[in-house]
């Protein structure tokens, strides 16, 4: 048996690919049935497959990845040459089948159609080599997919899809020089004399590791370790240090508060030390909310969910403190309450921003849309303070299977995608304060009912 055909092998050996082949397939379905079921030109109908080879991009660099992160993968007999072996082939093969649904695009000359072909292949192997390339360096891949929700938004707000499809018909030279280029700069990096060298013993999340509870704890841990020691050289800054140690020390030894006081400033000392960064993202945060108008509930409810991804929750702990049950109740009860105090002092500073802004920011026309510039209104504050306590529910709940976890946070971002695009209008009329103020009440009743069971009743190790 060849190498690549070794290689090859892993597509039905890797579990974690079962449930992906699933999701994929409903996807691909989906790209083949709308456009044949009414075959439109100029509405962006024919790219789902093109879209898609961005997925199969990222299935196929992360499970050579997996054999690269390995010690000694770089002594295997010939494998410098199959990473460029098994990428392109796959890439080719794929997008070759992908690109076949441009021979029912309608209204084209068939010379033409032969060029709208050549162009749907580069194109459709520039998404995956894109995709392949940022596979590679990537530490962490998998969390790519939970950042696809920002193109699917993107198409819907400005059409990229109707460019992409005018792109590939009306320009396919460009785009097939441009799938050529891509081609070029990939070989050469796959055909790197180091590169399984350079990336041996990295630590590395793949499909092999998804389910292995060690190797992801293993990972988290080294992680965190390298992120906090960067962090550590300037930050926390002596004087926000100085503030929280003050509280701590004029607590009694064992005493509760002792205890709250050391959960925030494990937890915002050096969130707050860096406080200029975020004078930038206030000012992007406010442009971006401005423009999207009644939409911008769908962005501010990713924040909440994104912040506690990557947060480790203060409930769980393998060392021995001082602080007992009741204490890490409260503890983390007080943290969840300064996030959203925090974040609502974050949204009310890009509110304040807005204001000068609408005097001087113009309105921008594009492709027939106009988009015009507003202050930010109430309504923003209201969706992190829903989705906030829902978020840390799931991170709670979870927070032993954090595959389960990823996977349950994820889908809670589509859903609340899905519901603004389709439900646009409905949620539009129905999203005022008192009904927005009464979700948001009982989703915290609902999380602190749920931090309270899970304080006393389960095990708080992490």
């Amino acid at each position: 048996m060849s190498i690549l055909k070794v290689n090859l092998k892993q597509f039905y050996q890797r579990r974690g690919l079962w449930l992906a082949y699933i999701i994929l397939g409903c996807l691909i379905f989906a790209s083949i049935a709308i456009p044949l079921d009414r075959p439109k030109a100029g509405e962006g109908l024919f790219i789902g497959l093109i879209a898609l080879a961005f997925l199969i991009g990222l299935f196929a660099a992360m499970l050579q990845m997996e054999i690269l992160t390995k010690p000694f993968a770089f002594c295997l007999p010939g494998h410098r040459q199959m990473v460029k072996k098994f990428i392109f082939s796959i890439g080719i093969v794929t997008n070759l089948i992908g690109s076949m649904l441009f021979l029912f695009y309608p209204n084209l000359h068939p010379l033409w159609r032969v060029l709208v072909l050549f162009s749907a292949f580069f194109a459709g192997l520039t998404f995956y080599l894109v995709s392949a390339w940022l596979t590679f360096r990537s530490r962490q891949p998998l969390a790519l997919i939970g950042f696809l929700f920002l193109p699917v938004m993107a198409c819907q707000f400005f059409n990229l899809h109707i460019l992409l499809e005018h792109a590939i018909v009306f320009h396919p030279l460009m785009t097939s020089a441009l799938g050529l280029l891509c081609c070029a700069a990939m070989w050469f990096y796959s055909n790197y004399e180091n590169l399984a060298r350079t990336n041996c013993l990295t630590p590395w999340i793949g499909f092999a590791e998804i389910f292995n509870r060690d190797k992801l704890r293993k990972f988290q841990q080294t992680k965190r370790g390298k992120n906090l020691l960067k962090q550590l050289k300037a930050h926390p800054r002596p004087w926000i240090e100085n503030i929280f140690i003050d509280r701590i020390s004029r607590q009694g030894p064992l005493s509760r508060a002792r205890f709250v006081w050391g959960g925030l400033y494990t937890s915002y000392s050096v969130l707050i030390s860096q406080w200029r960064n975020f004078l930038a993202l206030t000012l992007f945060l406010a442009i971006l909310m401005g423009y999207i108008g009644l939409r911008m509930w769908i962005v501010m409810a990713f924040v909440p969910v994104m912040v506690f991804a990557k947060s480790r929750p203060a409930l769980y702990s393998n060392m021995l403190t001082a602080g007992g049950r009741n204490e890490r109740f409260y503890s983390t009860l007080t943290i969840v309450f300064a996030a959203s105090g925090l974040l609502t002092v974050f949204i009310a500073i890009a509110a304040l921003i807005s204001i000068p802004l609408a005097a001087i920011i113009p309105d921008i026309e594009y492709h027939g849309l106009k988009f015009s510039f507003n202050v930010i209104g109430p309504k923003a504050f209201l969706a992190p303070l829903i989705f906030l306590p829902i978020a840390y529910t799931i991170h709670l709940s979870l927070y032993r299977k954090p595959v389960l976890m990823m996977i349950a946070l994820i889908m809670l971002l589509y859903a609340i995608m899905l519901a603004g695009i389709i439900w646009h209008k409905e949620i539009a009329a129905t999203y005022t304060p008192p009904i927005a103020g009464a979700i948001a009440a009982l989703s915290w009743i609902i999380f602190v009912l749920i931090l309270r069971r899970i304080s006393t009743r389960c095990c708080l190790a992490k």
